[in-house]
């Protein structure tokens, strides 16, 4: 059952709420309550998933920075007649680009 199937059954669930205001207490029935424990379970795993990605968006982001600092320094030494040319690892360039091709193809 995806996330819009489980709130539309939530809705027509017989929920028995009774409320008990002296103990500060409510009863509801069992099925509405596991149905709220799936629900706030698919929550906690969708906030995880997000952190997640959340964090390596950022890692994929400093490196991407890092690129551009290293480029705009080499190219500021070739552009003020600086004869010390920062020579780049091949596979740090083909990895930068490698991210900056799938930045591209995410948004």
């Amino acid at each position: 059952m995806n996330d819009k199937e489980l709130l539309e059954y939530m809705r027509k669930v017989n929920t028995n709420f009774n409320t008990h205001l002296e103990n500060g207490t409510i009863e509801m029935s069992l099925e509405y309550y596991n149905l709220c424990e799936e629900l706030m379970a698919r929550g906690i795993n969708a906030m995880q998933e997000n952190q997640q990605l959340k964090e390596k968006l950022q890692q994929k982001e400093d490196v991407i920075n890092k690129a551009k600092v290293d480029l705009e320094k080499h190219l500021d030494a070739k552009s003020y007649g600086n004869h010390k040319y920062e020579l780049f690892d091949r596979e740090y360039l083909e990895e930068v680009l490698e991210i900056l091709n799938n930045k591209g193809e995410q948004k």
